[in-house]
C-alpha cells in the first residue's frame, strides 16, 4: 500500500471518529428553555412606559411653548440701511423669546412683494439668502440662546443686498417680511412666535414677470387714461383725440430710446386700442404699477386721467368718482385730491354746467342740514379767496362761473 492510500484511508477514519463521538458519545447542547411569560409582559410594560414617559415629556414641552408664547414679545426690524455703501435691506430682532429644551430656536424669513392685488414671493440670487429649489427669498438666521426661560435681548439677522432682490415687477415695491420662531423643522403648533413688517423698497432689478419693462406703466397709464374717459359713458368718443397723440409720443420715445421692450409695448398698446378694456377691469393693480414707479409717474398720469374725463366738456358724477380713487390708490391725500380738481377746472376748457357739482365739492347729499351748508360754505369762500389773485380775465370769468355753481348748488340744499 502507497502513502497516498494511507493518508486517505486516515483521513476517512477520523471523519468517522469525529461523526460517532459527536452523534453518540460527546453531551448535546440542552434545548433552549421556553420563554418567560412574565419576564416578556415586564418588557412589554417597560417599552410602553418609556413611550408614555416620552409622550408626556414631549405634550409638556408643547404646553410650555404655548404658554411662554403669550409671554413672548418678539419683533422684527427692517430698514434699507442708508449706512452701507451699497443699498442693503437689514434684519434685526428684539424682545424677549423663549428656549427649547431640545433644540435650538430660528428665526425664519420670507419676502414678499404685497404691492399689487396678489402677493408674490421675492427672489434672491444669494444663494445664502435663497431656497435652493425655488430661488425665493427665505433663509433662517441662527439664534442661539443659552437659558431655558424667557430671555430679554437683540439680535442681528442678517443683511440682504438690493441688487440680489427681484420682484415681479421693478420698481419702488411694498415688501412684507414673515417670519417665525421656533425649532427648526417645527410643526405649526411649536412655533413660538409669528409676525410680519411691511416696507417700502426700490427694487431696480428687472421684474422676473415683466417683458415690458419700464413699458409697463405706460400700459398701465393707458389703462387708467381709458377707464376715466369711459366713466359714465358708453364709448370713448372725443377722448380718443387726447389718448391717440400720448401714445404716439411714448412709443417714439421708447423707439428713440432703442429700448428692447419697444415691440412688446408697442403689441400691447395695439391691442389695448382695438380691443378696449376687458369686462369687469379693476384699477387696483395699473394704480398700485403707477405709484411703484414713484412721483415722476403719478402726475403725469393724473394729468392724463383728468384730461380724458372732460374730453367731450363734460365732467359727470362716474368719471369725478373715478379720478378720486385713482388718486388715492397711487397715493394723493385727500386736500390734494381736492385741489388736482379744482386746479383742472380753471385750466381745462370743460363746462361748468355739465359738472357733478355734488362730487367735485367732495359732499354727500345723505349729510345734515348744518353739515352740509358748513362744507359748501367753505368751499365758496375758498374759490373767493381765489378770484384777486386771477392772472388773466379769462381765469377770473372761470372763478365767477364757478362761484355762481356753488351758490346755485348752496341754494339747492339749504
Amino acid at each position: 500500500m502507497d502513502t497516498s492510500s494511507v493518508v486517505l484511508y486516515g483521513l476517512i477514519g477520523l471523519a468517522v471518529i469525529c461523526f460517532v463521538l459527536d452523534r453518540w458519545v460527546l453531551p448535546r447542547d440542552a434545548s433552549p428553555p421556553p420563554p418567560d411569560p412574565e419576564a416578556e409582559m415586564r418588557a412589554a410594560e417597560e417599552r410602553r412606559r418609556e413611550a408614555v414617559f416620552r409622550e408626556a415629556d414631549l405634550q409638556l414641552e408643547r404646553e410650555r411653548i404655548r404658554r411662554m408664547r403669550k409671554e413672548c414679545v418678539f419683533s422684527l426690524n427692517a430698514i434699507v440701511d442708508p449706512r452701507d455703501v451699497l443699498p442693503t435691506l437689514t434684519f434685526s430682532c428684539s424682545g424677549k423669546v423663549p428656549w427649547h429644551e431640545f433644540s435650538r430656536q430660528f428665526v425664519t424669513l420670507e419676502l414678499e412683494d404685497i404691492t399689487d392685488a396678489e402677493p408674490r414671493l421675492i427672489r434672491c440670487s444669494d444663494p445664502d439668502f435663497s431656497d435652493p429649489a425655488t430661488g425665493f427669498c427665505r433663509f433662517s438666521p441662527d439664534i442661539v440662546l443659552p437659558s431655558d426661560e424667557l430671555l430679554a435681548g437683540s439680535w442681528n439677522l442678517a443683511k440682504v443686498p438690493l441688487s440680489t432682490l427681484s420682484a415681479p415687477y421693478a420698481g419702488r415695491r411694498l415688501v412684507r417680511i414673515n417670519y417665525q420662531l421656533g425649532p427648526r423643522g417645527s410643526v405649526p403648533e411649536d412655533v413660538t412666535k409669528r409676525a410680519s413688517q411691511v416696507l417700502e423698497v426700490n427694487l431696480f432689478n428687472p421684474g422676473y414677470e415683466d417683458e415690458l419693462g419700464a413699458g409697463r406703466v405706460a400700459v398701465q397709464t393707458m389703462e387708467l387714461a381709458m377707464a376715466c374717459g369711459l366713466a359714465g359713458r358708453r364709448r370713448l368718443g372725443p377722448a380718443l383725440k387726447v389718448l391717440s397723440p400720448w401714445v404716439d409720443d411714448i412709443l417714439n420715445a421708447v423707439k428713440k430710446e432703442d429700448a428692447p421692450y419697444f415691440e412688446v409695448l408697442r403689441s400691447a398698446m395695439d391691442h389695448l386700442w382695438s380691443e378696449g378694456l376687458p369686462e369687469g377691469y379693476e384699477i387696483d393693480q395699473a394704480c398700485a404699477g403707477v405709484k411703484a414707479y414713484g412721483s415722476g409717474t403719478v402726475e403725469p398720469t393724473l394729468d392724463l386721467c383728468l384730461r380724458m374725463s372732460t374730453a367731450d366738456g363734460s365732467w359727470p358724477k362716474e368719471a369725478v368718482v373715478m379720478v378720486r380713487r385713482i388718486a388715492q390708490l397711487v397715493g394723493l391725500s385727500s386736500a390734494d385730491i381736492q385741489a388736482l380738481l379744482d386746479r383742472h377746472l380753471i385750466t381745462s376748457s370743460v363746462n361748468l354746467e355739465a359738472c357733478d357739482w355734488e362730487s367735485l365739492t367732495a359732499m354727500d347729499p345723505s349729510w345734515e342740514s348744518a353739515r352740509l351748508r358748513k362744507h359748501l360754505v367753505a368751499y365758496f369762500d375758498r374759490w373767493n379767496s381765489r378770484a384777486p389773485s386771477a392772472r388773466t380775465t379769462v381765469e377770473q370769468a372761470r372763478i365767477r362761473s364757478i362761484l355762481e355753481a356753488i351758490a346755485e348748488l348752496r341754494q339747492k340744499y339749504a
